[in-house]
């Protein structure tokens, strides 16, 4: 996904464009996944392939485990979004707000909510602003650095990708 760039157009359809696009994940409450996770966390830091076990809600609470090949999990993080508990393989112990301790591993700082948002392919429990833009195919809704992007497909919006905290999720219409 190619971050779109300038003012763009005016787009008076946004909110109902994203009402549309986020009508089946809107209402998600609880989520659970294995996720498979890479990449690159910074400027130097790679992220080597790692499964990792989620549980998130809306309400703040989350469950991150990587477990590994043999004994203990390399970590686990759980608690609440004011309040979670790192414990890794080697048996230290960190406490702090849940959104803290993911960036400190992976370098993006997002609550259990906002995750929970995320992955059920909302971008956002909400549009992050009214500021909205047309840019060919794409409306944009938020400033630079916080947006959710939607397309139109088959006459239906969806969610075509999330920009936030540095980090840009794409996601597939139908997927």
């Amino acid at each position: 996904f190619v971050l779109p760039s300038g003012p763009g157009a005016p787009a008076p359809d946004a909110r109902a464009a994203w009402l549309d696009a986020t009508s089946r994940c809107r209402d998600v409450e609880t989520y659970s996944a294995e996720l498979r996770l890479s990449g690159r966390a910074g400027a130097t830091g790679k992220i080597r392939t790692t499964t990792v076990f989620a549980g998130l809600t809306r309400a703040g609470q989350i469950r991150l485990e990587a477990p590994a090949p043999f004994g203990r999990a390399i970590f686990t993080l759980a608690g609440s979004e004011a309040r979670a508990v790192l414990l890794t393989r080697d048996r230290r112990v960190l406490t702090a707000p849940a959104g803290d301790i993911l960036e400190a591993l992976v370098g993006i700082s997002l609550g259990p909510a906002a995750l929970t948002a995320l992955l059920s392919g909302c971008g956002f429990i909400e549009p992050p602003s009214d500021e909205a833009a047309r840019y060919s195919d794409l409306i944009a809704l938020g400033a630079a650095g916080h947006r959710v992007f939607l397309r139109s497909t088959a006459g239906a919006w969806h969610v075509a990708a999330a920009e936030s905290a540095g980090l840009v999720a794409e996601y597939r219409a139908g997927a």
